[in-house]
């Protein structure tokens, strides 16, 4: 999937975008697309992957203890 790239900010935004999200000037006629920076997605992916592991270890830790409580 291919972005654009805004002259002014350097944000990339998809090119049905009207407007650059970053700084809202307008997108050029001769706007070039470019490959995304696959760094952040894939950081980001890595964050969300961390947090879900981390709410499933709390939940597992509560049913362990709720089950250690019951039959102690």
């Amino acid at each position: 999937m291919a972005v654009i790239k805004c002259h002014v900010c350097k944000k990339e935004y998809t090119p049905s975008s009207v407007k650059c999200p970053g700084c809202g000037t307008l997108k050029p006629e001769n706007a070039e697309l470019v490959e995304p920076d696959m760094r952040y997605i894939q950081a980001k992916s890595n964050a969300v992957l961390i947090f879900a592991g981390l709410i499933v270890l709390m939940l597992l830790s509560f049913i362990g203890l709720a089950l250690y409580m019951t039959f102690r």
